[in-house]
């Protein structure tokens, strides 16, 4: 890069431009953010930052302290994993490495993670043996047959909860008899 050129980036970014690389490391630092609030453990919880320092050492065969992995997850600093890096991150969190590259990409991949978040809650309410089914069943559709079949369920389930609701508020709208003693006679 020619000094004319460095004082040029110079100039833009301190009139507040960034340069396309000060913006694909910020989408970057974003969309690492969000997948780690987004794929959370099956108990609901993040994922720590050992684990995936551990993840991405034994990976890489390269030493990754969790204080360096805490680096790339805090919003105010600019330290992001290096190219060799990424790939398994992106592993850890079972997405394509391409998630955090390319814009469709990671539309494509937040709208999957985002029906199998809707999934998992649909299932809370099933029981053990409806839910095995359901997930069976679900990876033999395609996409948008799952999508269908996602939108049903949930349907079948505000039903079901309307169902109950009505019946609970009917219970509670009739009243007891009141409870009398019986008599006796002396």
């Amino acid at each position: 890069m020619s000094e004319e050129q460095a004082g040029r980036q110079r100039q833009g970014v301190a009139e507040g431009r960034m340069s396309e690389r000060g913006v694909w490391n910020a989408k970057i630092k974003k969309r690492l953010i969000d997948l780690r609030a987004t794929v959370l453990k099956p108990d609901g919880s993040e994922h720590s930052l050992g684990e995936i320092a551990r993840h991405v050492s034994a990976a890489t065969e390269d030493p990754v302290s969790r204080q360096l992995v805490s680096k790339w997850f805090n919003p105010a600093l600019n330290n992001l994993p290096t190219e060799w890096q990424l790939p398994h991150v992106a592993a850890f969190f079972a997405v394509a490495k391409e998630f955090f590259t390319d814009d469709e990409a990671h539309r494509t991949i937040m709208k999957e993670i985002a029906d199998v978040i809707a999934l998992r809650n649909v299932t809370k309410y099933l029981n053990d043996e409806d839910t095995q089914v359901l997930r069976r069943d679900l990876g033999d559709f395609t996409p948008e047959q799952a999508k269908k079949m996602l939108a049903a369920v949930q349907q079948i389930k505000a039903e079901s909860d309307a169902a109950d609701s009505a019946r609970d508020s009917r219970a509670k709208a009739v009243p007891l008899p009141a409870f009398r003693p019986p008599r006796r006679e002396s």
